[in-house]
């Protein structure tokens, strides 16, 4: 049962749920992560920071960074480059790294896709829009 506890102060600009005990939080214009007990356990350190549920990622970019970094549900840095796509539909990401794509499944293993639409994660983070070109 439910006791409507205050579970975590309101201190943060914005707080997002992520999974778990983990919180998207931000702080002096910041994103980082905290745990229910208030515990700082990835730095506020990010401009964008975003849970992909449907992938079980999170996709973070620090500021003044073109670098997207794709961290697992451990919060380690599995991934990191530039331009990248998140197709949840497909289950694939698409990143450029050292000016070459690459393709990942979910578990972040590379894999070769064929000839699919291009579906792109906006600036914004949370939309997505599709082009047949590369």
């Amino acid at each position: 049962m439910k006791s409507g506890e205050i579970k975590i102060e309101a201190q943060y600009q914005d707080l997002q749920y992520a999974f778990g005990d983990y919180y998207i939080a931000k702080n002096n214009n910041k994103y980082g992560i905290i745990n229910v007990e208030e515990q700082i356990v990835l730095q506020f350190e990010y401009e964008k920071l975003e849970y992909q549920k449907k992938a079980g990622l999170i996709i973070a970019q620090k500021q003044n960074n073109p670098n997207i970094e794709i961290l697992d549900n451990n919060l380690e840095k599995k991934l990191e480059g530039t331009q990248v796509e998140m197709n949840t539909t497909k289950s694939y990401i698409r990143m450029k790294t050292n000016n070459e794509y690459k393709y990942y499944n979910f578990n972040l293993e590379e894999t070769k896709i064929g000839n699919v639409g291009k579906y792109h994660l906006a600036e914004d983070f949370n939309s997505y829009y599709y082009t047949d070109a590369e």
